[in-house]
């Protein structure tokens, strides 16, 4: 059954830091203000999310108003800080839960700042361990000011972290983690004193204050997903988390919307060349008028074995795949075949959030990846930048010819999250300018060549751009030119428990097209020819939580064909094999 989780927000705790300046020494204490009493008077309600058969609960354990309170504090160690014991050196809160749904139920766990707080995010250690009887576990041991946003919506004036990330298993009763919370003022905060033009000498940090609140948000509420809405905290939490039937939904992350068309297995699967193995259809992928519209994902609930002579992947068009092809396996994937997204999207690009670890960082495929190579006058094309930190490879520009004329040949384009950039078209003309195109944005069409000889005392030919389609060849006095080849590098995620490539995973761009050349004046044709740049690779995204054998692995840009001014190659995309750590 097709699920849709519902974000609601926790109620929450406050705890309160008052950092009040004794002497010119910087010696500080924390005092407990009139705020602090008021507040925690009013959360003497335990917060609560209870639907059906899901209770969830948030509290703390030591009681009300049993917060961190700290006198005389001054700048300390890491060592001293995280041993800092007895009552008022930290914060005790704990989760629980008891559900009988067949999902699992995540959890955010926050550090909330005052909006009237005044002392520096980077002045302030967050430590945040989880209790086993009496040992504790280190969590988190970081700066306020480098730990990452939440993306859950707050109220207007606030910073909030995250610090903890979870979610309580599905159909499992009476869940419980407990958690230890310090905080201390960094040992290389600077308290010491400025003096000012007239000689007096103040103390920057006196009087400062820093208030944190422990909140705690959770996906409490479960309904049948009529819709199709799926929410999570990334794609691969969300294809771990809920049940699923073919069909298509959409999946929600981060306030980013990804269209999917779903394969669903039940057990394991043994694919050969004679099953088929090419997921996605016309509705998934661009036609000559309109972009890519879905992901395909296609999941696997067991082993799945690909056997030689077979090939993975999604279908494509002369205008590219889908947006982004996905291979989801709970238990060993084994393969021995190919797999393979070389046919990029046609659409914008977006962030693209696949994972999110557990320290509440992202593995992300950028919106944008490498830039494309800038067109050029009389010279070779110039090639894409390689895809990094998950990105794909820019598009190539064409190679140019341009004898007595100022003629540019076509840029190639930027990659995108489910594209490798476009290739540019090549020019070689004399006497008469006409510009080539530049490889479309977006992983559209390669840019169009053009070449022009008056005499035809020999022949020029130009090469098309790769793409989404190839772009057009262009001949004058009759030698051969080619269209630039279709494809780009596409967006690939594969997930397994684990990990057997003894086959070959791949996600290239293709290449600019071919134009003839013979250096042989005296030969039945003398021609000259340049040809168009390449497109570049895809990324490659391979997550997995017990064991990997990687194989043969490729995202490589294409290589444009080696002519008189050869267009530029297309960048290469990215290869990323992440261990999943919950």
């Amino acid at each position: 059954m097709r699920k849709n989780i519902k974000k609601k927000k926790n109620e929450k705790k406050e705890i309160l830091w008052m950092l009040v300046a004794l002497v010119s020494l910087a010696v500080i204490t924390l005092g407990v203000s009139v705020a602090f009493f008021n507040y925690t008077k009013e959360g003497t309600t335990e917060n609560t999310v209870t639907s059906g058969t899901i209770t969830f609960l948030y509290t703390e354990v030591s009681g009300i108003g049993k917060g961190i309170q700290i006198s005389d504090a001054y700048p300390m160690t890491d060592e001293q800080g995280m041993n800092q014991t007895g009552q008022g050196s930290y914060f005790d809160f704990k989760i629980t839960s008891q559900t009988t749904s067949n999902i699992s139920i995540p959890y955010e766990v926050t550090a909330r700042k005052s909006s009237d707080s005044t002392l520096e995010n980077d002045a302030i250690k967050v430590y945040l361990t989880e209790k086993e009887g009496e040992e504790e576990k280190l969590v988190l041991l970081e700066n306020y000011s480098k730990l990452e946003d939440t993306s859950q919506v707050t109220a207007k004036g606030y910073t909030e972290k995250v610090i903890y990330t979870d979610k309580v298993p599905a159909k499992q009763s009476n869940y419980e983690k407990n958690f230890r919370l310090r905080m201390w003022i960094d040992e290389k905060t600077d308290f010491s004193g400025k003096e000012e033009e007239t000689g007096n000498v103040t103390y920057p940090y006196n009087g400062k204050t820093f208030t944190l609140t422990v909140n705690v948000y959770s996906n409490g509420k479960v309904v049948t997903n009529k819709e199709g809405v799926v929410e999570g905290d990334s794609i691969l939490s969300i294809l771990s988390d809920n049940e699923f039937e073919e069909g298509n939904y959409q999946f929600e992350v981060r306030k980013e919307t990804y269209p999917v068309h779903m394969y669903v297995y039940n057990g394991d699967q043994h694919w050969t060349s004679e099953d088929e193995t090419i997921f996605g259809d016309a509705q998934d992928v661009a036609t000559a008028t309109e972009n890519a519209k879905n992901m395909v994902i296609v999941k696997v609930k067991g082993d799945l074995t690909i056997e030689e002579d077979t090939v993975v992947g999604p279908y494509f068009t002369d205008y590219g795949g889908p947006k982004g092809f996905l291979l989801y396996v709970e238990g060993t994937l084994t393969n021995k075949g190919t797999i393979d997204n070389s046919h990029g999207a046609k659409a914008a690009g977006q962030n693209v959030y696949l994972w999110r670890n557990s320290n509440g960082s992202y593995e992300t495929v950028p919106a944008v990846g490498g830039a494309g190579g800038k067109s050029v006058i009389n010279t070779i094309g110039l090639p894409g930048q390689d895809g990094i930190s998950r990105k794909t490879g820019g598009g190539g520009s064409g190679g140019n010819l341009c004898d007595r004329c100022s003629t540019q040949s076509g840029n190639g384009s930027a990659g995108t999250s489910y594209s490798g950039g476009t290739g540019g078209g090549s020019v070689c003309r004399i006497f008469t300018n006409d510009n080539a195109t530049d490889g479309q944005a977006f992983g559209g069409v390669g840019g169009s060549s053009t070449a022009y000889q008056d005499s035809c005392r020999y022949a020029k030919s130009a090469g098309g751009g790769a793409g989404n389609p190839g772009g057009n060849g262009s001949i004058s006095c009759g030698a051969p030119a080619e269209n630039g080849q279709n494809g780009t590098g596409g967006l690939l995620v594969i997930y397994a428990n684990t990990l057997n490539n003894n086959g070959t995973i791949s996600a290239n761009g293709a290449s600019g097209g071919y134009a003839f050349s013979s250096f042989d004046p005296s030969g039945p044709l003398w021609s000259i020819g340049s040809s168009g740049g390449s497109s570049g690779g895809g990324s490659i995204n391979i997550f997995y939580d017990t064991s990997y054998t990687l194989g043969d692995i490729m995202a490589n840009g294409g290589i444009s064909a080696n002519t008189d001014y050869t267009g530029g190659s297309g960048g290469d995309g990215s290869i990323t094999c992440t261990p999943i750590i919950r």
